[in-house]
Order: structure tokens, then sequence, then C-alpha cells
């Protein structure tokens, strides 16, 4: 919204559902003096973290609420050291009962009381989390991990973007590579692949950066809005 209209009401400001860009908390706190507090909510769960310090640590979810515990996991099962990204997993007395379809009851799905998230995040020294992607849409690239959100949120900065949504691309020879479906600002004047690239290279290691930039008229969303994938 260009308009610069204030919002002197508003008191307190929550972002959920989905990561929150830097770039996007720092122009909301820059338009209304009010910064936004991320927070984890998950169906499975209900509200398992608020950050409680937003113009501190604007990327992170805050630490778990008192009534959750959360610890972050590898590939191995094992607890990640702390900055290390690992699989959340939660515990706590908001879990819960069951899935519908198909049915299965608590017992079949926690692990000794642990619910597996999907969500990969790290944690700093003080328990705050922060969310970097989805386990299941990482892309693995000769084996280095590679996480669309992040290429996302790179984009996104770019001023002839409008969306993006990043995917993984089988390769015979590294396995897979990121590839993105972009959403111009002007469908009339798309921005150009090379110019696209350029703005990747210069934020993001080189097997991050995508091979392929399509550009389309929408992206595929979700009946909540998220963007599929």
């Amino acid at each position: 919204d260009p308009s610069g209209v204030r919002w002197d009401t508003l008191r307190l400001s929550v972002s959920t559902a989905a990561a929150l860009p830097l770039a996007t908390a720092r122009a909301f706190d820059a338009r209304f003096g009010v910064p936004v507090s991320q927070a984890l909510g998950i169906i499975e769960a209900g509200l398992v973290a608020v950050n409680d310090r937003p113009r501190e640590k604007p990327e992170s979810v805050g630490p778990p609420l008192p009534d959750f515990a959360a610890e972050l996991r590898g590939e191995d099962g094992r607890p990640v050291a702390t900055g290390e990204v690992g699989e959340l997993h939660v515990r706590g007395r908001g879990l819960l009962d069951g899935y519908l379809w198909p049915f299965r009851t608590r017992d079949r799905i926690l692990d000794d009381g642990w619910f597996a998230t999907g969500d990969l995040a790290t944690a700093d020294a003080d328990g705050s989390l922060r969310l970097v992607g989805r386990s299941r849409s990482v892309i693995n690239v000769s084996g280095l991990k590679c996480f669309p959100e992040e290429i996302e949120a790179v984009l996104q900065q770019h001023p002839g973007v409008a969306a993006v949504r990043v995917s993984g691309r089988a390769h015979a020879h590294v396995g897979a590579v990121p590839v993105a479906d972009v959403v111009a600002r002007d469908a009339q004047h798309p921005p150009a692949t090379g110019e696209l690239a350029a703005h990747c290279r210069a934020a993001l290691a080189r097997y991050k950066v995508p091979v392929e930039f399509r550009i389309v008229d929408a992206l595929p969303l979700t009946a909540s809005g998220k963007v599929k994938r």
C-alpha cells in the first residue's frame, strides 16, 4: 500500500502461518511504528511460540510458550547443536488427540509425547526459534541443503517481482537444482532472467541460485492462501 496512511490505533501486530521476511518486518515497523511479532501456530498443537522481542529478533518466532517444550532434531533423530538446522519437535498439554482421516490415534502419531512438525528451524542460546523451511520442500544440491523460502525471500526484494515460488528439479549429476516461478509486477515488462540471476548471486551462495526463472501469471495456492508446493 503506497498511500502512506498511518494506523494510530494499532497496538499489536502478529504474523503467523509462514516465516515473515525480514524486509517486510522492517517496512511494517517503519510505516506504522509497531514491530511485527512472529508466532508459531500449529493445528495439531495450537499456539506454540510467540516472539516477545520483535525489534531485537524480527526473524524469530520466539521461545516456546510455558506449556510447551521444543527440540530440534537432525536426520539421525538426535538433538542438534545450538545454531544448527533441525526438524522442530514439540511436546505439551495442547497436542491433538488424533487424526480423523485416515484415522490415527494420538499414540500412533506422537513419539514418546513429541510431535514432529515438519518445520525446519534453528535455535539460539536463549531458545528463540527461527524457521528456515519445511522438511519436505528442502532441495538437496550435491549434498548441500537449499531452502526454497530463503531464495524466495531474496527474490521478493527485487522490485519487478510480485510473487515467487522456488522448487527443486531432478538433476542427473547433483540430485536436484532450484528453479523459480515468478509473477511479475508488470506483466507487460517482466524482469529479465539475467537480471534475476544477478540479483540472487549478490545475496546467495552459487548453488542456491535458480537455474531457471519462469514467468507465470499466478502461483497455485492452498485453500488457506499459502503457496502450494
